[in-house]
């Protein structure tokens, strides 16, 4: 999966997250992409995610 394919599927998570948290899209994205390899680790972004 390439950096813009992940963006574009978990872009919408985030924004879901940015408003219900006030915490910037960007800051949820940027260590779900880290801590998941850009998706290439299975649901460690998504965990992330849901962390916040």
């Amino acid at each position: 999966m390439t950096e813009s394919e992940f963006i574009a599927i978990i872009a919408s998570f985030a924004v879901a997250n940015m408003q219900q948290s006030n915490i910037a899209a960007s800051l949820s994205i940027a260590p779900a992409a880290l801590e998941s390899g850009w998706g290439s680790s299975g649901s460690a972004g998504y965990t992330s995610l849901r962390q916040l």
